[in-house]
């Protein structure tokens, strides 16, 4: 029985030895796997992680500058809405003013139309009164005509007279 003890105890170091030095070391080289496959896995976790917080930061960056990007497009558009509101008010002056030149060039005109309608009666009652007076100058000058005439068929009678007047 103490052989059979013996064997045991034998057959149990044996085994132990077997299992420390086969078992133990495969199990020794799983767990570095494992550990290498779970720092390869932390290194990819770890890559992911520092793209992602980059991608963030990126998109934080584009936030920004969006955000800056609309800051100046509201300046922009403010500036814009003022400069148009003050062309708008420059035009309605200049509208303004056009409809008062507009009417004061309409007043003119007439007044020009009516002024030149009384030259023109003017003109037709002068025309009027100097044929009026050219007609009665050429009756006189036919009536002096022929009263010259008559004192030219009298003259030579005359003359005679007054010769005879004289001597």
């Amino acid at each position: 029985m103490q052989r059979a003890i013996w064997i045991i105890t034998f057959l149990m170091i044996l085994s132990g030895v077997y299992y420390w030095f086969v078992i133990h070391e495969e199990d020794i080289i799983a767990l570095d796997n494992i550990a290498v496959r779970n720092e390869l896995q932390s290194d990819s976790i770890n890559t992911v992680a520092e793209l992602e917080n980059r991608l963030e930061l990126r998109y934080i960056g584009h936030g920004k500058h969006l955000q800056t990007i609309q800051n100046e497009f509201r300046e922009h558009y403010a500036n814009y809405t003022a400069k148009v509101d003050s062309i708008d008010m420059v035009l309605e002056g200049i509208k303004f003013s056009i409809e008062q030149l507009d009417e004061k060039l309409v007043k003119k005109i007439n007044r020009v139309q009516d002024d030149l309608r009384n030259l023109s009666d003017d003109f037709d009652r002068n025309k009027r009164s100097t044929n009026r007076t050219l007609r009665d100058l050429q009756q006189d000058l036919s009536t002096l005509e022929d009263d010259v005439k008559k004192i030219e068929q009298y003259m030579p009678a005359i003359i005679a007279k007054l010769k005879l007047d004289k001597e």
